[in-house]
C-alpha cells in the first residue's frame, strides 16, 4: 500500500482567493508578486525564478503575494526547485523552511534536493497545528550563512488540494482500488492503469516524489476524471489552466495514438474541451499545458472537470504526473472598467463642508450643514440634520462614485439622533433606517435597516451589504425614518468598510489583523462599538510590539502617489500611560529589499486618557507597485508592562488622480 502521512481532504468550496495560487514563472522578467529580502538578486529567466544568494548572508527568503487563502482547503505546498551547491550543512529551523502568516507567524522546514540536481519538494500542512484558518501569505525561506554565493531556481511553486485531490498521485485506496479522487472512464482500474509506480524502484518514470501513474493501452479511450472545485460557481469568461507531465516511451507513440488531457465544461447540452496534447518529446518527461476560457454562466454550466484521456495501442504504456488546475482572472474584469480610487469615507470635518453629500429636499429636510459640535469633546465636527414632524421619506444622497462594491463589505455610519425614542425604534417598513444603492448600469438596492440603540448616544452602525449588491455602484442614500415627532441627526462619518482592510471593527477574532510580538487579543472590557474590540497589553516601555495588515492592493494596483488614510479610535486608560509610552497608529511602505520605510514621522506622544478618541494618518505613496515590499496599516505601542491600552473601527482609505488616459472613465 502507498500513501502519504495525510488523509485525504474533500473540499466542496474554493479558497477565498483563488486566482494566484500557483505561480508558474514562465514570463521573463516577471516575478509574480514574489518580493526579495536578503537577497542579492531575483529574477524570472528561462522559466524559474532564479534567487542569488551572497556569501554569509544572514536569513535570505521571498516573500509571497498576499491571499487570503483557507488553510483548510490546502493540504500541501509543492515547489519544484535546483540548488547551485551543497547547502545541507546550513539548513536547520530557519531555513529552508516555508513560513506562513495567519496572522501570526509559523514555520516548518523542508531540505532542498542535492546539488545542481531538479527535485520536487512536498511541504505536508496536514498535520500542522497552526496551518488553520486565513492565511494571508506564505514565504520561502533559504539556508542562512552559507560561506560562498549560490543560487536557487525555483520551476514552479503550487498550492495542493485547492482545486483538485490527489494531484501527484500520492494517495492510494486500497479498499475501493482506486486513486483517492479520481473516477475511471471507459473500464475497471485495475485493468487501465498501474498506480503503483514507486520512485524507489523506477526513479525514471516518477517526475515528482514518489508515484506516478502507468496508463495501459487499449487500443480504445478511457480515462480518469475528477470535478474541478467550485468550478459550477466561477465567472463566464475565467481561463482555467491544466498543466501535468507525461513521459511516452518511443516505443508506445503511432499515428494512431492520442493523448487528450483536458478540461471539460459542459451545459447539458454542447462540451468544451480544450485541445488534445501536441506530442513533440518521447522517452523523457515533458511538462504541457493547454487553457480553457469559461463560456457559460454559472447558472447555465452543469460540469466543470478535468479528464485525462488516453488512447494506445494495447500492449503499449506512457506514464503522467502533476496534474493541477490553475483558476486564472477575468482578462477585462469589470474592476478595470472605472478608476477604483475615489474618495470612499467622508469625515465632515470642515463647517460649511457636505462632501458632496446632498438633502433630499428643504421640506423632509429642514436643517442640513456640517457645523461644530460638542465643543469640548470629540467629534468637532458633524453633519447635522433636521427632519420635521410628520416627515416622510427623509434621505442624503452621496456622492458620485462609481464605487466596486464588489471588493466592499458594507458602510459604517458613526451618528446620534436626537427626538422622540419611540420614533427610534426599528419600524417595520424596510425603505426607512437603511443604505440604498443605484447601480451604473440601472436599478438599486438596499441594506438590511440599522437600529438606533439610544437617544442622544453616538452609536456605530455597520451596515453589511455584501450579499445583496455586486458590481459597479454609482452612488449612496443614507434614508432615515417616518418621524412622528421633531427629530434631529448628527452625522460624525460614513465610511465604506472591507475593501482595503477587512475586521474593522474587532469582532470575535484578530483575524486578519497579524501581530508582531506579544499582547494582543479581542476583548470586551473597552469597546466602542460591537461586542469587542483591539486590546493591546504593555510589554514595558522601550518596548514596541503591533497588529498590522496589508492594504489590498499594494502589490499590484495602488499607485505611486496615492493618498492612503489609516483612521480609527483608540482608548488609554490613565492608568496605563506613563513617561516613554507612545502610540504610532500609521501607514507603512516599504521599499522592495531595503529597510526604507514611509510613514507618518510623529509618534503619538500624549493621547487623550480615559475616552474613546478618534486617531488619522496619512502618507503619499513614493514606489511604483512593483518595487514595494508592502504596504501596511500598523497600530504600533509600547506601553508600561501589564497595562492595557483599546483600538477600535480601524479603516483605510486609497484616493488617488486616475492617469490621464483614464480620465474618461472616472
Amino acid at each position: 500500500m502507498k500513501r502519504l502521512h495525510f488523509v485525504p481532504l474533500v473540499f466542496l468550496a474554493l479558497a477565498m482567493c483563488v486566482p494566484g495560487w500557483a505561480w508558474e514563472f514562465n514570463t521573463e522578467d516577471d516575478e509574480e508578486g514574489w518580493i526579495p529580502s536578503n537577497i542579492a538578486d531575483l529574477r524570472a529567466q528561462d522559466g524559474n525564478l532564479v534567487a542569488t544568494v551572497a556569501a554569509d548572508t544572514l536569513d535570505p527568503y521571498i516573500t509571497g503575494p498576499m491571499g487570503p487563502w483557507d488553510a483548510n482547503a490546502i493540504s500541501a505546498i509543492l515547489l519544484r526547485a535546483r540548488v547551485s551547491t551543497d547547502v545541507g550543512n546550513y539548513s536547520g529551523g530557519a531555513g529552508p523552511a516555508i513560513y506562513y502568516f495567519n496572522p501570526g507567524h509559523h514555520a516548518k522546514g523542508f531540505l532542498l534536493p542535492d546539488p545542481n540536481e531538479w527535485g520536487s519538494v512536498m511541504i505536508d500542512m496536514t498535520e500542522e497545528a497552526d496551518w488553520t484558518g486565513t492565511v494571508n501569505n506564505i514565504r520561502v525561506d533559504l539556508a542562512d550563512n552559507v560561506p560562498e554565493e549560490y543560487t536557487v531556481e525555483i520551476d514552479w511553486i503550487r498550492y495542493m488540494g485547492l482545486t483538485l485531490d490527489n494531484e501527484s498521485f500520492e494517495i492510494w485506496d486500497d479498499v475501493n482500488s482506486v486513486l483517492t479522487g479520481w473516477d475511471v472512464i471507459g473500464g475497471a482500474f485495475a485493468d487501465l492503469y498501474d498506480a503503483y509506480i514507486d520512485a524507489a524502484v523506477e526513479p525514471n518514470h516518477v517526475f515528482s516524489l514518489g508515484w506516478a501513474v502507468k496508463h495501459l493501452g487499449t487500443g480504445d479511450y478511457h480515462a480518469l476524471s475528477q470535478p474541478i472545485k467550485g468550478g459550477l460557481e466561477l465567472e463566464k469568461g475565467v481561463p482555467l489552466t491544466l498543466r501535468g507531465a507525461l513521459l511516452i516511451p518511443a516505443g508506445a507513440w503511432d499515428d494512431n495514438a492520442s493523448i487528450w488531457f483536458r478540461i471539460r465544461e459542459f451545459n447539458g447540452t454542447t462540451e468544451r474541451l480544450t485541445d488534445p496534447i501536441e506530442v513533440t518529446v518521447l522517452d523523457e518527461w515533458f511538462e504541457f499545458e493547454s487553457t480553457l476560457e469559461l463560456a457559460y454562466e454559472p447558472g447555465e454550466r452543469q460540469a466543470l472537470e478535468v479528464q485525462l484521456y488516453g488512447r494506445i495501442s494495447e500492449g503499449k504504456h506512457f506514464y503522467f504526473d502533476d496534474i493541477f488546475v490553475e483558476v486564472g482572472e477575468l482578462e477585462f474584469p469589470d474592476e478595470d472598467l472605472y478608476w477604483p480610487y475615489n474618495q470612499t469615507h467622508w469625515e465632515f470635518e470642515t463647517p460649511g463642508d457636505s462632501e458632496s453629500w446632498s438633502p433630499k429636499n428643504d421640506q423632509d429636510i429642514v436643517f442640513f450643514d456640517v457645523n461644530v459640535v460638542d465643543v469640548n469633546e470629540t467629534p468637532t465636527g458633524a453633519l447635522m440634520i433636521d427632519m420635521p414632524a410628520g416627515t416622510f421619506d427623509p434621505y442624503v444622497n452621496g456622492p458620485a462614485g462609481p464605487y466596486y462594491t464588489t471588493r466592499i463589505d458594507g458602510v459604517a455610519v458613526r451618528m446620534r439622533l436626537n427626538g422622540s425614542e419611540t420614533d427610534m425604534a426599528k419600524p417595520s417598513d424596510g425603505g426607512q433606517h437603511t443604505v440604498y444603492w443605484f447601480y451604473v448600469a440601472g436599478g438599486h438596492g438596499n441594506s438590511i435597516q440599522f437600529e438606533i440603540p439610544a437617544p442622544s448616544e453616538w452609536f456605530i452602525a455597520y451596515i453589511d451589504c455584501s450579499d445583496r449588491w455586486g458590481g459597479w455602484v454609482n452612488s449612496l442614500r443614507l434614508d432615515f425614518g417616518h418621524y412622528q415627532e421633531y427629530m434631529m441627526a448628527d452625522v460624525d462619518w460614513i465610511r465604506m468598510y472591507g475593501q482595503y482592510v477587512k475586521n474593522n471593527g474587532f469582532e470575535e477574532t484578530l483575524e486578519p489583523w497579524s501581530p508582531v510580538g506579544a499582547g494582543f487579543s479581542v476583548s470586551a472590557d473597552q469597546v466602542q462599538t460591537g461586542q469587542t474590540a483591539l486590546k493591546i497589553e504593555g510589554q514595558g516601555i522601550g518596548t514596541w510590539h503591533a497588529v498590522e495588515q496589508r492594504v489590498a492592493g499594494w502589490d499590484s494596483k495602488i499607485p505611486k502617489g496615492a493618498q492612503v488614510t489609516v483612521r480609527g479610535s483608540y482608548y488609554v486608560p490613565a492608568a496605563s500611560w506613563a513617561e516613554g509610552a507612545l502610540l504610532w497608529l500609521r501607514v507603512n511602505e516599504l521599499q522592495a529589499g531595503t529597510t526604507n520605510e514611509n510613514i507618518d514621522p510623529q509618534p503619538l506622544e500624549e493621547p487623550v486618557l480615559d475616552a474613546w478618541t478618534p486617531f488619522e494618518a496619512s502618507i503619499t505613496t513614493q514606489h511604483e507597485p512593483g518595487d514595494r515590499g508592502h504596504l501596511s496599516a500598523q497600530l504600533f505601542s509600547q506601553t508600561p508592562a501589564g497595562t492595557a491600552i483599546y483600538v477600535d473601527d480601524v479603516f483605510v482609505e486609497v484616493v488617488a488622480e486616475a492617469p490621464s488616459e483614464d480620465t474618461d472613465q472616472q
